[in-house]
Order: structure tokens, then C-alpha cells, then sequence
């Protein structure tokens, strides 16, 4: 195989493993945009007979799942940034190595952030959170938990761009020496 093959692949694998990690991300946040247009405030009423709690709920599970263990932020880091070294992209190693640490930070705003006045959260639990109609203590829990994270996500991450963008220096130096001559 070739290196413009490996590269052509690492591009493609780091851009389906972008979409991966933040589409819940974005629906999370689609979906907290649309109740505001909607004018639905968070509270346990459903918002215009639309099911935002369970979309809500859906996302925001499909978010916290890909923080949760820790070790899947740290796959996705090792993905992303093994996929930009692969592809010679310095770019797309650091944007690889700081994604998962932006993911997680994007959707512990976007849980917490939805919070209500009789919705307690703290890391053990919420209590009387229904949101639009979907219960939801168990996530928005698991939401105050995940700051803690960030003790592991933050070292990681400042490993993975130190890492990756010299790996991705050196394989774009590797791309770019022409193939010596048989003599």
C-alpha cells in the first residue's frame, strides 16, 4: 500500500470518528436549540405534545455513553490521533487528541445546563428531574460525574497533541522524501 492509500484511509477513518463522537453532541444540543425556539423552558411539563424529554433522553444517553468508562474517550483519542498521524496531518492529530475532551465538555454543558429549579444533581444521583416528560435523574447523575473526567482527559489529551503532532511531522516529512533510486 502505498502512502497516499494509508493517508486517503487515516482521512477517512478520523472523519467517520469525528461524526461518531459528536453527532449525539450535536442532537443534544439541536434538540435544547429547538425547545428554546419552541419556547419550552426546562421543567417536567412535555413541550407542545412533542417528545422532546425522550429525544432529549436518547441523545444525551448516546452522549454520556461515549464518555463513559473512561476508557472510551481514550480509544477515540488513540483512534483520532492514530488516524491523523496515518494520514501526515498535524491538523488532524491535535483536532484528534483535543475532540474527545471537547465532546465530554460539550455535553456535560449541554445536560447540566438544562437544569431546573426541584432538579437535584450531584454525583449521586438527580432527584426530581423530569425533563419534557422523560425522567431523567440517572442521566443527569451520571452528568455530574463526569467533570471528574477531566483528571484523566486533561493529561491525556496534552500527552495525545505532544504525540501526535510529532508522529504526524515526521510520517508528513516520510510522505514527502521521495523514494531513493535503485541504483
Amino acid at each position: 500500500m502505498n502512502h497516499k492509500t494509508i493517508a486517503r484511509i487515516g482521512g477517512i477513518i478520523w472523519l467517520v470518528a469525528i461524526v461518531a463522537l459528536f453527532a449525539p453532541v450535536a442532537a443534544l444540543w439541536a434538540i435544547k436549540l429547538f425547545a428554546a425556539v419552541a419556547g419550552c423552558a426546562p421543567g417536567p411539563q412535555p413541550c407542545r405534545a412533542l417528545p422532546l424529554g425522550p429525544w432529549f433522553k436518547a441523545s444525551l444517553d448516546a452522549a454520556l455513553a461515549l464518555d463513559d468508562p473512561a476508557t472510551v474517550p481514550l480509544a477515540f483519542l488513540l483512534l483520532l490521533c492514530g488516524a491523523g498521524i496515518a494520514a501526515g496531518s498535524v491538523w488532524r492529530a491535535v483536532a484528534g487528541a483535543v475532540a474527545p475532551l471537547v465532546a465530554l465538555i460539550l455535553g456535560v454543558i449541554g445536560a447540566l445546563s438544562t437544569t431546573f429549579p426541584g432538579c437535584h444533581v450531584s454525583e449521586a444521583g438527580g432527584e426530581g428531574c423530569m425533563l419534557w416528560g422523560a425522567d431523567l435523574n440517572h442521566d443527569f447523575g451520571l452528568a455530574g460525574v463526569m467533570p471528574w473526567l477531566l483528571f484523566l482527559a486533561v493529561p491525556a489529551t496534552a500527552i495525545g497533541v505532544a504525540v501526535g503532532s510529532v508522529a504526524a511531522s515526521a510520517m508528513r516529512r516520510r510522505y514527502d522524501t521521495p523514494p531513493a533510486k535503485a541504483a
